[in-house]
């Protein structure tokens, strides 16, 4: 049940490096109903990318369907994970603290009827955060230990708790949780380039991206 521009910054910072960026919301199948934390709910989630994809080649003559990356936060990567596994053309993946990297999040995508960690070999960025959460919610490896992925990357922004990953909830200062921390404002800053460099090595295959990519992860790799 979030809105669409629940990361309208880091949209807007990759829209300003000439990608097509596209962010829908979390709705029910009709107006006014919630949407279900359930199979039902990813579902509805996978058919609005695919309805999102069909409608922006359709529509948009710059866009090059061959060249496709998702990013996702929260429940969002379980049902990202599902398109990719269903559709295996997508170029390179970011989970921005998504449900892949926790416990209900595997087991929602482990009930999935596309479910098949050997269906998943897109590049993988997965970045957590180390901050104190408002609630516990178990932390899993398992789907970056076992999805098919030859180029997967986990890092982590210690300054950031879950919330810090989505604008609204991170850094726009009349809806944060810390409004106007630097700290969280500095890290966020780090967070765009981060996915920028990723993206720019699988989507535009830039010849300098993977030793920018190599130098800037450093302080943020997960041991």
């Amino acid at each position: 049940n979030t809105t669409g521009h629940l990361n309208s910054v880091i949209c807007e910072y990759l829209a300003s490096h000439g990608y097509i960026v596209a962010s829908f919301p979390s709705k029910g199948n009709v107006p006014g109903e919630r949407w279900p934390f359930n199979q039902t709910g990813l579902n509805l989630q996978v058919d609005d990318m695919a309805f999102i994809m069909n409608y922006l080649q359709a529509t948009m003559d710059q866009v090059n369907i061959n060249k496709t990356g998702l990013m996702s936060w929260s429940v969002g990567g379980v049902s990202q994970s599902i398109y990719a596994m269903k559709n295996q053309l997508i170029d390179m993946f970011i989970s921005l603290d998504s449900g892949l990297g926790r416990v209900y999040g595997v087991q929602m995508l482990m009930e999935s009827n596309e479910f098949d960690f050997d269906r998943f070999s897109s590049p993988y960025l997965h970045i957590t955060g180390e901050a104190p959460e408002m609630y516990n919610v178990a932390r899993s490896t398992a789907f970056y230990d076992s999805i098919a992925s030859s180029d997967k990357y986990s890092l982590s922004i210690e300054p950031f708790a879950h919330q810090h990953f989505a604008a609204q909830l991170g850094i726009v200062p009349s809806l944060a949780s810390d409004p106007e921390n630097e700290t969280i404002i500095e890290s966020y800053v780090d967070m765009c380039q981060l996915s920028l460099v990723f993206a720019n090595m699988y989507l535009k295959n830039e010849s300098t991206a993977k030793e920018e990519w190599l130098d800037l992860i450093t302080d943020y790799v997960n041991e």
